[in-house]
């Protein structure tokens, strides 16, 4: 009877301690997951309702925008970035943070239009529907990554699988902001490249800009920098 007695309790041993190790590897598993599930909620919840610290919501964050102080392109000194160097911004609020990325993006996409007009007055007939076409797919391609870039830095678009799943997507309120910033390194980056080829085939243009010409509206967001 006892030698029958003694296989049943080893293999209830075993069992036993089977269960408590994987208790313990559940209870660690689970234990991550929940930390990362807590991580995203934490970033889904700060890209909804940012705090001031995230979308930098400041006259530092825009007057001095690292695009507007960008130094790797071949025209440093350029009417737009100077203009927007040596005045500061005046309101905070999301209306005019808005207006004035927009403002920003504009300007470039001004220019990009201006020098894509001298090519097309300047170029043999047979070469002004291709300069016509790379016009209107730039400005294809820029909308298109300016949607994917908002959706990145000021939605839940990416956030997890129930988030992706919902019938929409939510969108934070620099979403626009983020976009118009996103259009205007776009625009700056084709003008200036354009500006590149008209220098080389001794074309130069000038500049559109013209601060003068801006609106009141415009105008009112700015203040000049003492810096």
């Amino acid at each position: 009877m006892k030698e029958k007695t003694y296989p049943i309790l080893v293999i209830l041993l075993v069992i036993s301690i089977g269960f408590n190790v994987y208790s313990l590897w559940n209870i660690q598993v689970g234990g991550q997951v929940k930390e990362k599930n807590d991580e995203k909620t934490n970033m889904a919840e700060e890209l909804i309702n940012p705090s001031e610290d995230n979308i930098k919501g400041s006259k530092n964050y825009l007057a001095k925008n690292e695009l507007v102080n960008n130094d790797s392109s071949s025209e440093k000194h350029n009417p737009i970035d100077e203009f927007f160097r040596t005045h500061e911004f005046t309101n905070n609020s999301t209306l005019s943070l808005r207006v004035y990325a927009n403002f920003y993006k504009e300007c470039w996409k001004a220019e990009m239009g201006h020098a894509y007009n001298k090519l097309l007055e300047s170029g043999h007939k047979d070469i002004k529907d291709s300069i016509k076409k790379s016009y209107e797919y730039y400005l294809d391609f820029a909308e298109n990554e300016g949607d994917v870039v908002a959706a990145i830095k000021a939605s839940n678009a990416f956030e997890n699988e129930d988030v992706v799943n919902n019938e929409r997507i939510i969108y934070g309120t620099i979403s626009l902001s983020q976009r118009s910033w996103a259009l205007a390194e776009l625009y700056k980056e084709r003008a200036l490249a354009l500006r590149s080829y008209l220098d080389k085939l001794d074309m130069h243009i000038e500049y559109v800009f013209d601060e003068r010409n801006m609106s009141d509206k415009e105008s009112n967001l700015f203040k000049e920098s003492n810096d």
